[in-house]
Formats: structure tokens, sequence, C-alpha cells
């Protein structure tokens, strides 16, 4: 059987890379691998680019192929002369990589116009579509800690002639449509598809042990500023005078975000919290995780720039309650208004504990059903969703 050959076009995508996106990429590429042949590009800042890393750029897979491409001068840049040229060249470079085995398709993993502007150059070149895969804060005007680069127009430009425009919940999908509509791009077709998670390796414990009335609430992921752990931990404060609580923060403050993980230390500190709130600031490997969700009944979820955390799915997958905010671009995973909260109010966050103290069952109630949802979203049956998208794009 022919396989379909894709060219992936983004950041990450090194078997060694961490976070959302990386852990994405890698599933996807590796659970359609069968019926689909990738060519990844990995564009980095030459700084970031090792011996190791270039020594370890392999899957062990000859349906996938993995090439880490440096960055060009201008890439990125506000300039538009020289952000043309800079993506113009790596256009080029990509091409020639890739110019064996006739790819049907460039698939760019990310929104970022510097990214989306390579990969709409290689498609070009190459006479084939392109589909553009919003994540998150690569949404124009999602992540306050971005400065946007010139305006919306700008900004969007790049997705004009994309023949697919896939987001990962209704939050996304509404907020990326209607920043096509004011741009004038309403005919892109937009998917939803979520991201998934092994429930094989996330799945709850055998026997799940009997409510004793204590929240023991658990946050996984980086820190960073927009993630607002903070407000997490001060609702936990303001909750535990009333509320058996408790909190473990897991995650590393990402270069340049210290501050944010000092900010958090202080306010444990000076309200002498350490009893209650763990925050080490230290990695914790991704095969750690399940055992770490499998302490804990509750995950918090307060980041106001996702587009589907993964973090999120694999709580859910072992057995947890989860609690969101309205902003974070998942609350639409959940059925039940009480376990989400409003960015910013911390009063809402504690209502959700309340309502969980009120009846200790809940937490547990909560757990079965988000398992039994992750059980429909493995990344078997996501990675099928984009299977059937590179069936029908290799028809174009």
């Amino acid at each position: 059987m022919n396989k379909n050959k894709v060219l992936l076009i983004g950041r990450y995508g090194h078997p060694a890379d961490v976070g959302g996106v990386a852990n994405a990429t890698k599933n996807l590429v590796q659970m359609t691998e069968e019926i689909t042949s990738f060519h990844i590009f990995s564009i980095r800042d030459p700084l970031l680019i090792s011996e190791e890393l270039l020594k370890t750029a392999d899957y062990g897979s000859e349906n996938i192929n993995l090439s880490i491409v440096p960055t060009v001068e201008g890439f990125g840049t506000q300039d538009n002369e020289k952000f043309e040229e800079s993506t113009e060249r790596l256009a080029d470079l990509i091409t020639k990589m890739s110019s064996s085995g006739n790819p049907q398709l460039v698939q760019v993993m990310t929104a970022y116009p510097n990214y989306v502007r390579v990969g709409e150059k290689v498609s070009s070149k190459f006479g084939i579509p392109y589909i553009v895969s919003v994540r998150g804060s690569d949404a124009y005007g999602h992540n306050p800690e971005v400065k946007y680069w010139h305006d919306k127009t700008w900004f969007l430009q790049p997705l004009r002639n994309a023949s697919l425009i896939t987001v990962l919940s209704d939050f996304q999908e509404g907020e990326v449509r209607q920043n096509l509509n004011e741009v004038g791009f309403t005919n892109i077709p937009i998917k939803k598809i979520r991201n998934g998670v092994d429930t094989n390796r996330f799945a709850p414990l055998d026997k799940m042990s009997i409510p004793d009335g204590t929240i023991r609430a658990v946050y996984t992921g980086r820190i960073r500023k927009f993630k607002n752990i903070l407000d997490i931990i001060k609702a936990v404060h303001l909750a535990q005078s009333s509320i058996n609580i408790e909190l473990d923060v897991y995650g590393k403050p990402e270069e340049g975000h210290q501050e944010a993980f000092l900010e958090l230390k202080d306010y444990i500190e000076q309200n002498r919290l350490s009893s209650l709130v763990r925050a080490n600031g230290v990695y914790i490997p991704h095969n750690f995780l399940p055992e770490i969700y499998r302490r804990h009944n509750l995950f918090i979820h307060a980041s106001i720039c996702e587009g589907n955390s993964n973090s999120v799915m694999e709580a859910m997958s072992c057995g947890l309650a989860v609690a969101l905010n309205y902003a974070s671009g998942s609350s639409d995973l959940l059925d039940n208004i009480h376990m989400v909260f409003e960015s910013g109010n911390i009063d809402s966050l504690v209502k959700v504990f309340d309502y969980l103290a009120h009846d200790p069952k809940r937490l547990a109630e909560h757990g079965v059903r988000n398992r039994e949802f992750a059980l429909q979203h493995h990344w078997k049956q996501i990675a099928q969703q984009y299977s059937d998208i590179y069936r029908e794009m290799s028809k174009k």
C-alpha cells in the first residue's frame, strides 16, 4: 500500500522534546505511521541545537524522518522584507531536503506566521495543499506574554491559502473563526480535533481509595505567569480554614520565567502554607506522571492560554476530578458547571472546593465520568481523524 507522505513543519518534533505540542506531535506521527510517511522539520534557534540533539534525532522508524533546521537571520522579525527573505530561504532548504518521495501534504504544527509562511511557500513549491494546526498560544491575541507582530491581518495573512485549519476545542474554534472573519478570510474550513491521551499508561488505580473528605489537588506543567498557578495557591489558602485541602505543584519554571516561580515560593512562605502547598520547581519526566496523578483526586488548570491541555486529558484518564477556568480552552470538556471557575476570580475557585467538600463522593463521581470521557479520546482515535484528513487531502 502506498503511504501518504506528509511534511510536518514546526518548532517541536524531536523525541526528547517536552510539553503539550511536543507530546501531541510525537503521538500523532507514531500512531499514524502505518499508513502515513512523515518528514518532520523542526525549526530551531541554532544556539539550541546541540550535538546530542542531532545524534538522538531518530524515531527508529523508516516512516518517520526528522530534520533539525536552524533558523536564519530575520526569521520572526517584524520587518516584512527580512521576514519574506528568511521564510523563503527556509522554504527552499526544506523543499530540497524533502524532494524525494513526492509529498502530498504540508502540515504546520503551529499558527505563528513565520512557521505558517514557510509551510505556505513549501506547499506552493510542490503544488500541494497545506493545513495549519492551531495549538494554543499561537492563536492571535490569545497569549498575554507574546508581543504580537504588526496587526491582525498581517499575523493571519499566511493562513489565506490553507486548505484546512485544525483547532483543539470549541472555545478555540470560536476564537479563530472570529479572527478570520474580521480580516476577510471567511472560507477557510475549520475542524476540531482534540488532543488525545494514552489511556493504558494513564489509568486509575485498580482499587479506588475510600473518600476521606480530603481534597488532594495537583497541578502539573510549565511554570509561567499565564498559567495562573498563584491564583490556585491563593484559593487553597482561602479555603483551608474550612476545608481539608492540600496542593502539589509539579513543574519547572521555563527559561526566563524564574520570577513566576519565586513569586509562588514567596507567597507560600509568607503565609506559612508549606504544610499544605508543595512546589519544588523540579522537572518531572513524563513517565512519572501517571503515578503522581494517582496520588491525588483533583487536577486544577487555571491557565488562560491553552488549546486543549495534555495534562488535563492525562488527569482525566487517571480518574481525577478536574477544575478548569473558562478561558483555558478546555472548559468545554466538562459537563458540570460547578467544576468551571472564572479566570482571575479566586472566590469562584473556592466555590469549586466548597462544592466538592459538601459531598466527598463527588470527587470520585467526577473522576469516573472523566475516565469514561478519556477512553473515547485515546491517541489512536485522534490519530485516525488526522489519517482521514491526510487521505482526503492527498486526493487534491
